[in-house]
């Protein structure tokens, strides 16, 4: 049986802090993606639990009287599904992003990526590192900070303009970079975190890398994928996670640490496809 308006209400902080089951968080996902009402008290649920957060105070001074409260992403968005546009020239227009991957990051939904990561990088013997598709730097900020040489890859966008503004008030942590990536140094690892399953084209900015370096980091594609933790349209996500996974696997990756509650999954490249590199 469906569940009720007042049911979903009742689980927003569960869902926010994704402590329900796989299958009751899709229960309710679905649920507010068709129901405005409870759509509507999500987004407000979620504001409301951000209010006090750094990157809500930082967003709040980057855009001084320009700043919406309670602003959604989501329906902005929706707005947008028959504009034609995939997701990297969505993401470069549109304010909604920025607003989005900082209720995000600020309201407890997003993992800690970062956390879960930092243990892999280092025993892996990562050094340098290519936050591809960096966003807000909600990751490659503390990856600079764990003392990882970090360079944040971005398109021009809204996004882009506020994680440089945020970098000027932590001078000396990180590189940013516009892309493409062609034609930088070959990092120790990629970090690609909701960034390989927006691009409509492998070739598209990533591919010499992907063919050359030897460490990626995604979201945990084999297990605990759920696309809608961080809120993207199913319009603006071009592979699925299995997508993502055979990517890897095809360009001769191969998964180290693929546990079914790991945020994160490093990928490895196997040593008989070191060819590609070539």
């Amino acid at each position: 049986m469906p569940l009720s308006c007042e049911e979903v209400r009742s689980r927003l902080a569960a869902y926010r802090l994704d402590t329900l089951s796989l299958d009751r968080r899709r229960e309710v996902g679905t649920h507010m993606a068709d129901c405005v009402a409870c759509g509507q008290e999500w987004n407000r649920h979620r504001w409301d639990s951000s209010a006090r957060h750094t990157l809500v105070e930082e967003l709040k001074m980057f855009l001084g009287p320009a700043y919406i409260p309670y602003f959604d992403p989501a329906w902005v968005e929706s707005e947008q599904r028959g504009s034609g546009l995939d997701g990297v020239e969505t993401f470069r227009r549109s304010m909604a992003r920025m607003y989005g991957l900082a209720v995000w990051g600020a309201s407890g939904s997003r993992p800690d990526y970062v956390e879960a990561g930092i243990p892999l990088l280092w025993a892996a013997g990562v050094r340098t590192i290519v936050d591809y598709g960096c966003g807000l730097g909600n990751d490659a900020i503390p990856l600079a900070e764990a003392g990882f040489s970090v360079t944040g890859d971005e398109v021009d966008s809204a996004s882009l303009s506020f994680m440089l503004w945020r970098l000027r008030r932590r001078p000396t942590l990180m590189r940013p970079r516009l892309q493409p990536v062609r034609s930088a140094p070959v990092p120790d690892a990629i970090w690609a975190i909701h960034a390989l399953n927006l691009l409509s084209d492998e070739e598209h900015h990533i591919w010499q890398l992907l063919r050359s370096v030897r460490i990626v980091v995604t979201e945990n594609v084999l297990n605990r994928y759920d696309p809608g933790m961080m809120g993207y349209p199913a319009h603006q996500r071009r592979r699925s996670a299995a997508d993502v996974a055979s990517l890897l696997e095809d360009h001769g990756f191969s998964a180290d640490n693929p546990s079914s509650q790991a945020p994160v999954i490093l990928w490895t490249r196997r040593r008989r496809s070191l060819g590609l590199a070539a």
